[in-house]
């Protein structure tokens, strides 16, 4: 988790990144503090570097830069922009969609998404 200052507008952009540089799970089980957590950092951009990373659970990021070969399973949430996703799987959790966080809540219909923008990269 990391926390950004409520006078932070979000959609300017990332004021972090979190780099991921090996073989990272995150997530996906119920030792912690919280169960179905993934990720949150509104205030990140986020790089996954090596094949193989997964994150299990609801994550809230500010974009996602890059990601190779990595799975996301449960539910997210993107404030900007997704780029770069190269043979990743995004497998929606229903389970984790109706069990979030205590503290994280929703409003609005559950998986209510707004596309602003779509662009295809050709590489």
């Amino acid at each position: 988790m990391v926390l950004v200052p409520d006078s932070v507008e979000l959609r300017e952009g990332a004021r972090n990144v979190i780099e991921l540089r090996n073989v990272n799970v995150i997530g996906g089980g119920s030792e912690g503090a919280e169960q179905n957590v993934g990720i949150l950092a509104p205030g990140c951009a986020i790089e996954i570097q090596a094949p193989g990373s997964s994150i299990t659970g609801f994550s809230y990021l500010n974009s996602i830069d890059s990601a190779v070969e990595a799975d996301f399973i449960g539910q997210m949430v993107v404030l900007n922009s997704v780029r770069e996703m190269i043979e990743c799987t995004i497998t929606f959790d229903e389970g984790i969609a109706n069990n979030l966080p205590d503290s994280i809540r929703l409003e609005g219909a559950r998986g209510d998404t707004d596309l602003l923008a779509v662009f295809e990269d050709f590489q």
